[in-house]
């Protein structure tokens, strides 16, 4: 219908809503790694966490399951 509402596009831009929570994500990952937010590993889990949103993974427990499972504690 309306395609710039289609998660799944990777060339769609993040909006406030999706950055916040993107951001709340990274946050809670990072403190419980207890890694700096500009470290490398923060870093490779940001861009884990945007392919997962442009995926259309934009549910927030969804989302740290996913990421827990790729980067294990």
């Amino acid at each position: 219908m309306f395609e710039a509402f289609d998660y799944r596009r990777r060339d769609r831009p993040l909006g406030p809503d999706d950055l916040s929570l993107l951001h709340a994500v990274l946050t809670e990952y990072c403190k419980a790694r207890q890694c700096n937010r500009k470290s490398e590993e923060a870093l490779a889990a940001a861009r884990e966490l945007i392919r997962l949103y442009q995926a259309g993974v934009v549910d927030r427990e969804v989302l740290v399951s996913r990421l827990y499972a790729r980067f294990p504690i």
